[in-house]
Parts: C-alpha cells; sequence; structure tokens
C-alpha cells in the first residue's frame, strides 16, 4: 500500500512523479547500453567472440574504456553489418603494454593490453573503432596506439571520437530535483570536448578519422548542444551517453564514417 511514498517526516507522502522506479537508471545505465553487444555477441563471452572465425565481412573492433559501449552504439547504423568485435574493457583504454602509461592502470588492464595491443592481435582487424573517455588518457598516449596500429595494420582503418560533456552531478538526480530532462545547464556543468583541437590535429597526420561530437551535435562555436533524442537525456550519469542518443549520434555520422570505410556514404 505504500509502494510509491516517501517518509517526509510528516507522514507518508506521495512520491514525486520526477522519481524513477528502482532499478530502472541502474538498467538504463549498464544492461540497456550493453544492447548491441548482445547482439554482436549473443553469448555474452567477450573473449570468444573476439577469438571468433574470420568471415568475409570486415572485421571490425571497438577498442576503448568504460566509453566503449558508446562506441558501439556509435558505430552500429554505419558498420553492424559488419563483423563487429567489442574489445573494450571498463576502467581501461588501449595503450601498449610497453607505454609509460602501463604504470597508472591494474595489472589486470596492463595484461588485457599486452593481447588486445599485440602486432597478432591489431593485425586481424581491417577497421579499428578507439572510444574512450578522455583524461589521464591523452592525446599522447593515443599516438603511442596508433602507432602500434600503424606497423601492425598499416592498412586498417582507424576511427577516433572525441569526448562530449561531463557533467557534475548524476544526470538522473538532477531529473529527479527540476523534472526535466535538459541536463545540460551551466551549473551542472563540469566540463566539455576535452583534446577536442589536438586530437583532431593528432588523427589527421595518421590519415585516420577523427568524430567529433561536437561537430555533429553542437552549433558551430560549441554551443546549443544537443542534450536530448525524444525524452531521453544525453547520458543518465555524468558522461556515457544513453543508449538512445549514442544511436542518434550514430545515424548524424554513419555517412562520413562510411565514406571513410567503403568511400562511398551509401
Amino acid at each position: 500500500a505504500l509502494a510509491g511514498a516517501i517518509w517526509w517526516g510528516q507522514g507518508w507522502a506521495g512520491r514525486s512523479p520526477n522519481y524513477f522506479p528502482a532499478g530502472f537508471v541502474q538498467s538504463q545505465i549498464q544492461a540497456k547500453r550493453m544492447t548491441d553487444f548482445r547482439r554482436i555477441c549473443p553469448s555474452m563471452n567477450m573473449q570468444a567472440c573476439i577469438d571468433a572465425p574470420r568471415t568475409d565481412r570486415l572485421r571490425v573492433a571497438v577498442m576503448g574504456n568504460s566509453h566503449g559501449g558508446d562506441g558501439l552504439s556509435i558505430i552500429m547504423p554505419a558498420l553492424g553489418g559488419e563483423q563487429v568485435i567489442f574489445d573494450s574493457l571498463p576502467g581501461c583504454p588501449p595503450f601498449p603494454a610497453t607505454s609509460i602509461l602501463a604504470n597508472d592502470f591494474q595489472p589486470r588492464c596492463v595484461e588485457f593490453n599486452r593481447r588486445r595491443v599485440s602486432p597478432e592481435s591489431l593485425a586481424t582487424f581491417d577497421v579499428i573503432v578507439v572510444s574512450v573517455w578522455w583524461g589521464r588518457y591523452t592525446p599522447k598516449h593515443l599516438r603511442e596506439f596508433l602507432d602500434a596500429v600503424n606497423a601492425a595494420a598499416p592498412a586498417s582503418k582507424v576511427v577516433v571520437f572525441g569526448n562530449y560533456v561531463t557533467l557534475n552531478t548524476m544526470c538522473w538526480e538532477i531529473i529527479e530535483r527540476l523534472g526535466t530532462r535538459d541536463c545540460l545547464r551551466p551549473e551542472f556543468e563540469a566540463g566539455r570536448f576535452l583534446y577536442e583541437d589536438e586530437l583532431k590535429k593528432t588523427v589527421a597526420e595518421y590519415g585516420y578519422l577523427f568524430v567529433s561530437k561536437r561537430d555533429a551535435l553542437c552549433a558551430p562555436d560549441g554551443t546549443g548542444c544537443q542534450s536530448v533524442v525524444g525524452d531521453i537525456p544525453f547520458t543518465w550519469d555524468q558522461h556515457h551517453l544513453s543508449y538512445e542518443f549514442a544511436h542518434m549520434l550514430g545515424e548524424k555520422v554513419k555517412g562520413t564514417i562510411r565514406a571513410y570505410v567503403y568511400g562511398r556514404e551509401d
């Protein structure tokens, strides 16, 4: 009888309609964001799907940390018909195991990269997608990775995604507090488009493709950025894209990615 009610200290009161039911936010942040992974890897055994026999389709690796899921959702509208492999580990961006960056990460991450960034593994992919949260992983570290790709798989295509906007408060908390799905408010912003210009320059030096979320979703001056798709916010937490928003972005940049990979947009 008390479902949907909270104690205010004065007695039981009706719960605000802005509040989400128990488990909803967690399902959006975790389970729903992995929708495409379940599609490309029904067994949910990532290593088995990485080791799957090569087909006559292009072999596409999505490499990243916890933003690897964003990259997978963004890339699917353009390359979903290929043999897409999810090769990402939360908290673990791609870098050579010999990198000085290895000292800053857990042994599990270093060992993961020892396999992921080995010449033997890189050489198996036609397209490599890099989707990370840029922070302590910088363009300098990306350059180390791109050097490894260029040496092991010089004919491979590489697609690198930039950052979007970071919040200082969980978006779902903003929604519950204010009743709005628009979390892009100045008082809640922590940063935006980190390393954007340097990333563009670095990726261009290698002849690879940099996909700017700022260019795709904001006005030319970087303002007026899109924050919702329908009534779904761009993130449920502070920076991981919601599944629907990532797919919407994927549709926007599909032509650019397909033109780079195939030489045509259709």
